[in-house]
């Protein structure tokens, strides 16, 4: 799980003892608190576990150096394809670029180092003479 700092078989073993009562509802609140897991009892039973705060892999902008002459170095959002292709002219002598995601309203984001996303990028280098 991104951003859950503590041993799962922590949060395993107080679920368990939750549904067997050995921990009440406070208490389990109490250990976990600032975890990314939120807990629904009903009558005494546990019925809903939701973990928050983890990558939900939206749609993402994507922004690059490379691109100047769009707003905010926008290349474009993620599984988008344009037809024509978009095309930036590189007008610098620095080989290095930096891309970073966004989400749709402009909030930074890492991809969690799970092993589980891809950036694809796909550029055709055409020289005019």
């Amino acid at each position: 799980m991104c951003g859950y700092n503590k041993n799962i078989e922590e949060l395993e073993q107080d679920l368990i003892s939750l549904t067997n009562n050995n921990l009440t509802e406070i208490q389990f609140k109490n250990i976990h608190i600032g975890d990314p897991i939120e807990i629904e009892m009903k009558e005494g039973n546990l019925i809903r576990i939701s973990f928050i705060n983890i990558w939900n892999r939206d749609t993402l902008k994507i922004h690059a150096s490379f691109v100047d002459l769009s707003y905010h170095q926008w290349l474009g959002v993620c599984n988008e394809q344009f037809i024509p292709p978009k095309e930036y002219p590189i007008v610098f002598d620095d080989q290095k670029f930096w891309i970073e995601l966004y989400t749709l309203y402009g909030k930074p984001v890492e991809l969690p180092n799970d092993g589980k996303d891809q950036i694809i990028i796909e550029a055709m280098m055409n020289s005019y003479i």
